[in-house]
């Protein structure tokens, strides 16, 4: 019955044969393409992509490996025919080597393409290894190079005019396909929940098992890897690859490009629950799930042992809405390095250095960029405290999205255990809509929640008859009010202000309660005038430590602060103790 319902396509070839392709009945989601660009991962990612599909009840027809077991390409089949094939409605079509084949009307009519690209870089250091005795710019020249380097050119033409291709890095996969079932099930509006697209994901044997990442970076000198950047600029620029080197002429040439290539990286990262906390679509547990939990239909031999690239870094709270997960970890690649962002066994960042025996404590709450989301643990500002401060233990309390409510919630739990000699706030300025969970906050927020999210308690803080602080919450996410303008409702930026400086206070109040010192650490933004002078009334000190611009920044693969900026924030800190200390 079911060898009755499959479609038999005719291919008419070159050679004038005839070929016949079957398929699946045509699903109800619009079509979408997936190409891959030389050496971005295919044997790997295109199964995945399939299950994903699948999952999502997505026919689909497997061009490149219905011709390959003929031994044939899509350069052998008449170009009128394969165009009718790909305008078919309801599949997704994949793999495509070949850029002509996808016809702009695809485009135009809204229809999705997905393309896997490779650092062009590593594609040709890669392909340079077996000859590293040649020098960079003689194998440039060479006929293997040159295929390559063309090979380029028909991309960035198929890029350029069409509005509705999505670039996908094999970078952002090496370590993890969180990052990959976020975007297809958001793009393609798969009828698969995130959860099981991250279960899915964390139950795939990540190419990072099996595949070398050495880079271009480990083979080549400064000035080689000028010579590579000059040959590889258009490329580099229009796939979103920022330059080691100074930007030559041609890459400068195709910023706008670059930039939309980025915005769109960035886009996607804000989807993944690798690093946005408020993407998670964890269910109500919190504890791990037993072999009869949903789920499970998907696990498999590869199943992580751990938590270790389990695709989040979070679990449920009750009170907090999330918290770190002790003992998990995840591994990106950040600006060409590897990078692992862990939670040890308390619920926290791990401080490098940390002594078993110490003189004093010094505690930092805050978001992710205390918590020091896209760098290592010892480029942290408060491992480098740790070595500024080797009889001291310095603990990092940040956690991925957190406001100054959850952190001040925090500190509440963490006494009952115990205290610190010294606790800083580390403020944002976004802290102030976090704070009292502001719609306009929650709003940006659900444009990338999945709408089968259940509703769970948002905590914020707000000022009761009395203007005494007081905790509440609300239910997120509510997508009944999503398309409405709540802009008539915004908050005063006062009581933004009247808000914090409440946190702030209470926060203060408890730290002197336990014999400690509190002080308020200003990482991003400007503190408003108002609130500066509400803390200085309540005798808080405030560190200034705020920076911005691109050069303190992970971008282009992420906005949160580098390892610079952090070197800046453990230095204000420090000279803020030693000061301290000598009154």
């Amino acid at each position: 019955m079911s060898q009755l319902m499959k479609h038999h396509v005719k291919l008419a070839l070159v050679s004038g044969e005839e070929i016949t392709i079957e398929l699946e009945p045509p699903g109800n989601l619009p079509s979408s393409y997936f190409a891959f660009t030389k050496e971005a991962g295919n044997l790997s990612v295109w199964p995945f992509v399939m299950r994903l599909l699948s999952a999502g009840r997505q026919p689909i027809c497997n061009l490149s490996g219905d011709l390959y077991r003929r031994g044939l390409k899509s350069h052998d089949v008449e170009r009128a025919s394969l165009s009718h094939l790909l305008q078919r409605e309801g599949y997704a079509f994949g793999v495509v080597w070949d850029a002509s084949i996808l016809d702009i009307q695809l485009d135009r009519a809204g229809l999705r393409t997905f393309l896997f690209v490779r650092d062009p870089r590593d594609v040709i250091a890669r392909a340079h290894a077996p000859s590293l005795s040649i020098p960079i710019a003689d194998f440039l020249a060479s006929p293997a190079a040159l295929e390559i380097l063309n090979g380029y050119g028909p991309w960035v033409e198929f890029l350029r005019p069409r509005r509705h291709v999505t670039i996908v890095r094999y970078e952002d996969l090496f370590f993890g396909w969180s990052r990959l079932a976020a975007e297809l099930t958001h793009a393609l509006q798969l009828p698969v929940p995130l959860e099981m697209a991250c279960q899915m994901a964390a139950s795939t044997a990540i190419m990072a098992r099996s595949q070398s990442m050495a880079t271009f970076r480990q083979r080549y000198d400064d000035p080689e890897i000028a010579i590579l950047e000059a040959a590889l600029a258009v490329p580099m620029a229009v796939f979103g690859y920022a330059p080691d080197q100074a930007p030559c002429t041609p890459f400068l040439k195709c910023q706008a490009e670059f930039l939309r290539a980025v915005n769109q990286r960035q886009a996607i990262a804000r989807l993944t629950p690798l690093l946005d906390p408020d993407a998670i679509g964890l269910t109500e547990e919190t504890e791990p799930r037993s072999s009869s939990s949903l789920g499970t239909e998907v696990a498999t031999a590869d199943a992580p042992k751990s938590s270790a690239n389990s695709g989040t870094l979070y679990e449920l709270d009750p009170e907090l809405m999330i918290r770190l997960k002790p003992n998990a970890s995840i591994e990106a690649l950040v600006l060409g390095r590897r990078v692992v962002m862990e939670v040890d066994a308390s619920g926290c960042r791990p401080v490098v250095g940390q002594p078993v025996n110490y003189e004093k404590v010094l505690a930092a709450y805050g978001c992710s960029c205390t918590y020091g989301i896209a760098i290592p643990v010892e480029e942290t500002f408060c491992s480098l405290l740790q070595s500024m401060f080797p009889r001291w233990r310095v603990e990092n309390h940040g956690v991925g999205g957190y406001s100054g409510t959850q952190n001040l919630i925090q500190l509440q739990r963490d006494l009952r255990w115990s205290s610190a000699d010294y606790v800083t706030f580390c403020w944002i300025h976004d802290h102030l809509r976090r704070n009292i969970a502001e719609y306009s906050y929650l709003h940006q927020n659900m444009r990338t929640c999945p709408r089968d999210r259940p509703q769970r308690p948002w905590p914020r803080a707000a000022l009761d008859g009395d203007g005494q602080l007081e905790f509440r919450s609300v239910l997120y996410p509510r997508f009944d009010l999503f398309d409405l303008d709540m802009s008539d409702f915004r908050p005063d930026p006062y009581y933004s202000n009247l808000v914090c400086a409440a946190i702030l206070r209470r926060a203060d109040e408890l730290v002197r309660g336990s014999g400690g010192h509190f002080f308020v650490t200003t990482l991003r933004g400007t503190m408003p005038s108002a609130l500066l002078r509400m803390l200085q009334d309540a005798g808080i000190p405030v560190v200034d430590a705020t920076l911005s611009g691109r050069q303190y920044s992970c971008l282009p693969d992420d906005a949160h602060p580098n390892g610079l900026a952090n070197e800046y924030y453990a230095e204000k800190i420090r000279e803020y103790l030693v000061n301290r200390e000598r009154m």
